[in-house]
């Protein structure tokens, strides 16, 4: 049977080499910007494409994303 669950939380960790390689990656992009051009809208409401928080899942499974 399915349901239409909200999705919430983290199914697993991220290794420290996978965020140390990001944060040199995201130096490397965000280095030909003025710091006054870059913005943080982790916590905002402007979003372009809003990504859905329901899916389908079956109803034994863990809904995590």
């Amino acid at each position: 049977m399915m349901e239409y669950r909200q999705i919430s939380g983290e199914s697993s960790s991220v290794s420290t080499t996978t965020t140390e390689e990001w944060k040199h990656r995201l130096l490397t992009i965000i280095g030909g910007y003025n710091e006054d051009d870059i913005y943080n809208t982790d916590e905002t409401a402007l979003l372009f494409k809003a990504i859905p928080d329901r899916s389908l899942v079956l109803k034994k499974e863990k809904c995590k994303g």
